[in-house]
């Protein structure tokens, strides 16, 4: 979650929160961990470099909310099933 969405303090007094962010756009820095497992680190760098390149796919023939879902959910379905 980035800062700048994060609700205020009058309002997260009165909810029981829970933050979760997407390591994509949060821009965690996956190579740092590589000692505890480089196979994995590496992976999930090479699926952030996927992502970035389709994004601009999507980007350069312009994006329209058919073409992004189409996009997201061919290549989704393809590189989410390796696990």
């Amino acid at each position: 979650m980035a800062a700048w969405n994060k609700p205020s303090a009058l309002l997260a007094s009165r909810f029981d929160i829970l933050f979760a962010g997407c390591s994509a756009h949060a821009r965690r820095p996956f190579k740092i961990h590589s000692e505890d497992d480089d196979a994995l680190c590496d992976q999930m760098l090479k699926f952030f470099l996927m992502l970035t390149e389709m994004e601009k796919r999507i980007d350069e023939r312009g994006r329209t909310l058919k073409r992004t879902l189409f996009y997201r959910q061919k290549h989704g379905k393809k590189y989410g099933t390796k696990f």
